[in-house]
């Protein structure tokens, strides 16, 4: 006897994964979830963020070592590879620069992902917000853009004209046309930051939360 009874969906809850064969019991369940995960993840971020306050001070903010950042033209000319776009460019500038600064004024951990915190010019330690991240990146962008123009001037002195105004559109298209998409760019950038720091704050530091 073939049984007609249907199989039950199951619905899975993203933050905890625990698994409900009933809508109205997951629609219960899903708000008291989210706003659980919501104040542990806030709760992480006042101890993470007190406990650098605390101990770890470092000589310069987030803010100052990407002002003091020089872009050269390797980093323009790793960009204009015909393999690589902005985005890339960027994330290399990052970790280039990063390396040669011996002071520690950024972190993330595995505990809250996808948080970065920064040591900031009111000399303390914050979240770095999405909206602050896009200001920062956009500081090295203005500066790619610099190397670009004086790039361009030498080109000038190299090329007849012709030659010189295809490679100029071509170059200013992969460099000014910017991250693409821009919103996809910065995403990536941020995630990338975030995964070359991340460590484990409770064995690190062994700290409870």
């Amino acid at each position: 006897m073939i049984n007609s009874k249907k199989k039950e969906k199951i619905i899975k809850c993203d933050k905890c994964g625990k698994e409900f064969n009933d809508f109205t019991l997951y629609n219960k369940h899903n708000p008291i979830c989210i706003l659980k995960y919501r104040n542990e993840n806030f709760s992480q971020s006042v101890t993470i963020i007190n406990f650098l306050n605390n101990f770890h001070k470092p000589n310069i903010s987030f803010k100052k070592w990407i002002n003091n950042i020089e872009c050269k033209r390797e980093d323009l000319d790793f960009i204009l590879k015909k393999e690589n776009n902005m985005t890339e460019g960027i994330i290399q500038i990052f970790i280039k620069n990063i390396n040669l600064q011996s002071e520690d004024f950024i972190k993330s951990f595995i505990e809250n992902k996808n948080i970065i915190y920064i040591f900031s010019k009111k000399n303390n330690w914050t979240i770095l917000k999405f909206k602050n991240f896009e200001e920062y990146i956009n500081i090295l962008i203005k500066k790619i853009y610099l190397e670009l123009d004086s790039k361009q001037e030498e080109d000038k002195l190299i090329y007849d004209s012709i030659e010189y105004s295809e490679i100029r559109m071509a170059n200013s298209l992969k460099v000014k046309g910017g991250l693409d998409p821009y919103e996809e760019g910065l995403k990536k950038i941020f995630n990338e930051i975030y995964n070359i720091f991340k460590i484990k704050f409770k064995n690190s530091f062994k700290i409870k939360f």
